[in-house]
Parts: structure tokens; sequence; C-alpha cells
């Protein structure tokens, strides 16, 4: 497999994203074996908080005052309940299982803007 070549490099940037991905799940399940499920989850926010800090600080200033709350609500209802509530779902379902929810939540966003919303996507 060439790196040079444009299909070699998606592929492998696809193998990479699902192994991370899947991983989280697993890592989640094991993290919970010593701690519990609210601490799993905080553990991961605050993982994740610490990647992205540097890009908050850096373009925080571009970000208008007025915006502020609905990136928070974003945050709050698209990351941290999640969270916790996987972190609490691990304790009873498998892994498999967690990682194939999670993959409804484009579905699953399409359907409330559709219902709610009332966006014509399809």
């Amino acid at each position: 497999m060439s790196v040079k070549n444009p299909s070699s490099i998606k592929w492998l940037l696809m193998i990479s994203l699902a192994l991370i991905w899947g991983s989280s799940f697993i890592l989640m399940k094991r993290g919970l074996m010593d701690f519990p499920p609210n601490q799993v989850a905080s553990i991961r926010m605050f993982a994740s908080f610490l990647c992205l800090f540097p890009f908050v600080i850096r373009h925080s200033s571009k970000i208008r005052r007025e915006h502020w709350k609905f990136i928070f609500a974003t945050g709050l209802l698209g990351n941290g309940i999640p969270a916790f509530l996987f972190a609490t779902a691990q304790t009873e379902v498998p892994s498999f299982m967690a990682g194939m929810l999670n993959s409804l939540t484009p579905l699953f966003t399409l359907i409330i803007g559709y219902f709610v919303l009332n966006r014509k996507y399809l």
C-alpha cells in the first residue's frame, strides 16, 4: 500500500478512525472495572477538554458573545450528557452494542430535524 496514493491514505485514515472510535468503548468498559460510571465519563470529558483547549484559546476571540450559549448547549447535549449516559449504559450492555448505538446518532439527528424542526432533508 503506497502512502502517496490518495485512495490508500483514505483507507488508512478510515481504519485509524475505526480503531480509535471502537477502542473508546473498550476503554470505557475497562475503566468501569475500577471507577464508577460518572468518574469514567468525567475522565473522558476532561481528556477531551485538554485536547481541545488550545484551539479554544486560539479561536475564542472570533466567536461573538451571543453565540456562546449555543456552543455551550451543543457541547452539553452533544457530548456532555451522552458521555455520562454511555458510561452508565456500559455497565449493562456489551461494548459492541454501545458502539452500534452511538453510530446511529446521525440518523437520530436527521429524524429529530425532520419531525421536530420541520426540516425536509430527504
